[in-house]
């Protein structure tokens, strides 16, 4: 895409969702040379329903659909990724009309981690983000790590599953690759 092109991420968006959904999936970053895709979740565009439904558990998607729409969201895209190593990364661009959609994300989010006493809080790559530390094995036998970060009116949110202890470094160096890959 031509960068004169590239929308201003920090003014209000006019863009239709397909629109800002062919931006975000031109955005995201590839599945790295050597890891395969994920085949099991959903991937790709999300509109508001599909990406509430892939994010939030069942009692809490009405509350998080409610959010999500007082925000103004627009589209998501998802991409995930299993590398040779086994460890997977996870990457989610939500687009918002507006910056502050994308801010009362953020702050919502960093403040339910800094209050959670089951996760470790720590500051992301940014000033506009955060990250937290899940020492507890999920379900598929790993931890985790995540970072939220924000760029004008779109969230970029990173996570790392290592089946060793979270590994905040390659969370927080996937958030900045993929910021990195955000014109704007």
């Amino acid at each position: 895409m031509d960068a004169s092109a590239a929308p201003r991420v920090g003014t209000e968006s006019a863009q239709s969702p397909a629109e800002a959904a062919r931006i975000l999936e031109a955005e995201i970053l590839p599945v790295p040379s050597g890891a395969t895709a994920w085949a099991k979740q959903p991937t790709g565009v999300l509109g508001l329903d599909q990406y509430i439904d892939a994010m939030y558990d069942p009692p809490d998607r009405t509350a998080a659909r409610g959010l999500a729409v007082q925000r103004r969201f627009v589209t998501a895209v998802r991409r995930g990724w299993t590398s040779a190593d086994d460890s997977q990364d996870e990457v989610i661009l939500i687009r918002y009309q507006a910056a502050s959609g994308a801010q009362s994300m953020r702050l919502n989010l960093c403040r339910t981690w800094q209050r959670d006493s089951t996760v470790t809080w720590f500051a992301g790559p940014t000033n506009d983000s955060c990250g937290v530390d899940h020492k507890e094995l999920d379900s598929d036998g790993f931890t985790s790590s995540e970072v939220f970060t924000t760029r004008g009116s779109l969230v970029v949110w990173a996570i790392h599953f290592s089946a060793g202890s979270p590994d905040r470094e390659a969370t927080r160096a996937l958030a900045q690759r993929q910021l990195n890959a955000v014109h704007g």
